[in-house]
């Protein structure tokens, strides 16, 4: 590998702890307001995964990354002014699993190995 691979390895290794990051203070504080509905976040539920896709080729890569992992997925087109594809996949598992470091991490490489973000989850109360 060239030192500019190299160069280009480390950045979006950075790039990925920074969004990871990100994801763990906002996991923490939506574990705690599910906690506060009497959510049991041991108990497997539905989860939906939110991804943002710039454009229907790499909607359609993460989409089929995703798949092998066992998600359920949708893809929708964005009219809004983002003009890009919004990614949903479906799991059932718990809250506490969903936000585990290496879940986290494994979800933000997916995303960014096809030029997409994770967004983040969710589940219905």
């Amino acid at each position: 590998m060239s030192n500019n691979g190299l160069a280009v390895k480390f950045l979006q290794q950075l790039e990925i702890r920074k969004l990871v990051a990100g994801h763990r203070k906002r996991n923490k504080d939506l574990l705690a307001s599910l906690e506060g509905f009497g959510v049991d976040l041991m108990a497997p539920r539905q989860i939906d995964l939110h991804f943002f896709a710039p454009n229907e080729k790499a909607a359609s890569e993460l989409r089929a990354s995703l798949e092998k992992l066992e998600f359920v997925t949708t893809v929708v087109v964005d009219k809004s002014q983002y003009g890009g594809h919004s990614v949903e996949a479906q799991a059932t598992m718990s809250p506490l699993d969903v936000t585990k470091e290496d879940a986290v991490l494994t979800l933000v490489q997916i995303a960014v190995s096809h030029s997409c973000e994770h967004d983040g989850w969710g589940t219905p109360i």
